[in-house]
């Protein structure tokens, strides 16, 4: 299996931009049946937690990362990256962190990041859509993570 896997809350704001790009793919690409497409939502560490007892060998993970880039630049991060520079959502305070380098240490699991830079999330005020530049981001972070899923397959 194959996952490509959405995380966020689309009533802060960019925090749904996950979300977003989830039903994007699963709207406009077909996709082959070993590959999954996966709204998380904003509590990912259970779905994460079940995949260290699956067969699943490659999971995009597509979220919002605050670097104090350009709002809707798009980065692509690896699971070794992570520990130093996505320390920021927690799930059960634990770091995702924690939880993706886990996956990727305890099984032979190719891991990848879309992190897209917000320009503003609103927790803990409600606020549904996403802005403009991350809007005109989710085809780009669609098309990459359809990409990064097929790559070598």
């Amino acid at each position: 299996m194959r996952e490509i896997i959405g995380i966020g809350n689309d009533l802060f704001g960019d925090d749904g931009f996950g979300p977003m790009v989830v039903g994007y793919i699963k709207a406009n690409y077909m996709l082959a049946p070993d590959v999954e497409v996966i709204d998380a939502g904003s509590s990912p560490d259970f779905l994460l937690n079940e995949l260290l007892e699956t067969e699943t060998k490659r999971i995009i993970i597509i979220d919002v990362f605050d670097n104090g880039g350009v709002p809707g630049e798009i980065s692509i991060l690896s699971s070794e990256d992570l520990p130093d520079v996505f320390p920021q959502r927690l799930t059960h305070n634990m770091p995702i962190a924690e939880i993706i380098r886990e996956l990727s240490n305890s099984r032979d699991m190719d891991i990848k990041v879309i992190a897209c830079q917000p320009e503003k999330i609103t927790v803990p005020d409600v606020c549904v859509g996403l802005s403009k530049p991350l809007v005109d981001a989710v085809p780009k972070a669609a098309d990459l993570a359809v990409r990064l899923i097929n790559q070598d397959n």
